[in-house]
């Protein structure tokens, strides 16, 4: 959502257009989703003003997001304005679903990097997480678990854990790493490994295991 004044007077007649008021009666919550929200924090205040102006009672505010420009300390305040601005009405969660298994841009400079250095930048996140938003926006993290994943996602899982960045534990989500074609029986036992590999992570380290039912259920 990059919104300006125009299309955030849009957004509202297509939420209006697309819900009657029986319906907003019902609705409670919503959900900021992308590409990648945070690149768009500085229309935050405008977005939750127009979606509050339709939902009257909305009082939570999801921010599905991989969370890796929150190690600017610059976005964190912006993050701290934000839900100050809202906070006798709306609270606000940060879902976040760190992405350690691709190239990600960060810094002033543009460039480029990964592994090690984007396990670095994550802790950073989630130590800003602790020591600024903890106590104003809520939080909860989703990983992927796989085999290809598991050296860097479990590195930072096991870091969040022991440092106490995110508690309690309940709000640490592992899924399981789903296979691009089930069509073969190779692949239906790879989803089946995958699924208990998760299973047995999730259980030794007492964090939720969230099941992926539209796959099971042929639903995507």
């Amino acid at each position: 959502y990059n919104l300006v004044e125009a299309n955030s007077y849009e957004l509202t007649n297509f939420l209006n257009e697309k819900y009657s008021e029986a319906d907003k009666k019902f609705i409670h919550s919503c959900s900021i989703t992308g590409g990648e929200p945070l690149l768009h924090i500085n229309e935050f205040s405008k977005i939750i003003k127009y979606i509050t102006k339709s939902f009257k009672n909305i009082n939570h505010i999801i921010i599905e997001t991989n969370g890796n420009l929150l190690y600017k300390k610059s976005n964190v305040m912006k993050m701290i304005e934000i839900a100050n601005a809202v906070s006798k009405k709306i609270k606000i969660t940060l879902s976040i679903s760190p992405k350690l298994d691709r190239i990600v841009s960060y810094g002033k400079s543009g460039k480029h990097t990964k592994d090690e250095i984007i396990l670095e930048m994550y802790n950073k996140v989630f130590k800003n997480y602790n020591k600024y938003l903890k106590n104003i926006i809520n939080i909860q993290c989703k990983f992927v678990h796989s085999e290809t994943l598991k050296d860097t996602n479990e590195a930072l899982m096991n870091n969040i854990i022991y440092n106490q960045w995110v508690t309690p534990r309940t709000k640490l989500l592992v899924m399981p790493f789903t296979p691009s074609n089930l069509d073969t029986p190779e692949k239906q036992n790879e989803w089946k490994i995958s699924k208990d590999e998760t299973a047995r992570y999730a259980l030794k380290n007492y964090i939720r295991y969230s099941p992926r039912i539209h796959i099971d259920r042929n639903m995507e």
